[in-house]
């Protein structure tokens, strides 16, 4: 039986991440940030129940298309685990808020909107050199950093497709 995510707070996972506070959840998990002991870094570890073998599938997957990417525009994965029956993966930790809140709170100027569009241009662009469909991109999956002038960064790779490895989905899934 999977530890409770919430209960995940103040414990160390993968015998590294000291688990510090929630960040935010989703419809496949919950994020929180961490600390990594052994490079002594901030990280983000995003713990998704893995009861069953189809979600572990996916989570294989979205760790697949994760690490296939190396771009500036593109949350990194650091780190891929399973403990307590949660799958655990692990990231760079944006400072920064989504882009459906920063479009709710409505601070975005019309230039940087242009340039944060231009951002997850060049970022698609990468994943799908390498074979990677992101296939869910919204507002609530692109992270706007807040240093300096505003970056777009794509994350939440949880529904993608490896053009060059079958699929997960039926045709018509939802």
């Amino acid at each position: 039986m999977a530890k409770p995510q919430s209960a995940l707070v103040g414990s160390l996972v993968l015998n590294r991440f000291l688990i510090e506070r929630r960040i935010g959840s989703g419809g496949f998990g919950t994020v929180y940030e961490a600390w990594d002991g052994r490079l002594e870094r901030p990280v983000a570890v995003k713990a998704i129940e893995s009861a069953s073998s189809q979600g572990s599938d996916r989570v294989l997957r979205e760790a697949q298309a994760a690490a296939r990417l190396n771009h500036p525009g593109i949350v990194t994965l650091y780190e891929m685990g399973e403990e307590d029956g949660n799958a655990l993966l692990v990231t760079e930790l944006v400072d920064g808020s989504t882009l459906a809140d920063l479009n709710r709170d409505g601070t975005l100027s019309d230039r940087e909107v242009g340039e944060i569009g231009a951002d997850l241009c060049e970022a698609l662009d990468h994943a799908h050199t390498r074979a990677v469909v992101h296939r869910d991109i919204k507002p609530e999956n692109v992270l706007v950093t807040e240093e300096g002038e505003p970056h777009a960064k794509l994350m939440d790779f949880g529904v993608a497709r490896l053009t060059d490895a079958a699929a997960l989905t039926a045709p018509g899934d939802v």
